[in-house]
């Protein structure tokens, strides 16, 4: 539950590391409160900095008492912003050349192939 100023939304945002130089932010699995900082981004209405946000956490949906979990303000609305998810892929290498190698058993379906095809690997 989050309170951006007068309006209230309820969502479950995506929480990342803050990074002022970096125009790409490593994705945060979950809300540590022991961490620092973090970003939260959620789909809403725009608002503008510097609004204050809290955040709350309820039990269940319908529960009339919440607890406070975070408080901060608005940065900006940026629908450029790059939130990355690190996945590690495994598999056994089968050929390597110069600046390229083949690696089986690394996909198990035809549609993971799809989906990596046109990411970058390093």
């Amino acid at each position: 539950l989050l309170h951006v100023g007068f309006r209230v939304m309820r969502c479950n945002p995506i929480f990342s590391e803050p990074s002022m130089k970096a125009d790409k932010h490593k994705l945060m699995r979950y809300f540590h409160p022991d961490d620092k900082f973090a970003i939260a981004s959620a789909y809403g209405p725009i608002s503008y900095p510097p609004m204050p946000v809290l955040a709350f956490k309820t039990p269940e949906l319908d529960a009339l008492s919440a607890d406070l979990v975070a408080f901060g303000s608005v940065l900006g609305a940026d629908p450029n912003r790059i939130i990355l998810k690190k996945v590690v892929l495994t598999g056994q290498p089968y050929k390597i050349h110069k600046k390229q190698a083949v690696v089986r058993f690394m996909f198990h379906d035809e549609h993971d192939i799809r989906w990596f095809q046109p990411v970058e690997l390093f």
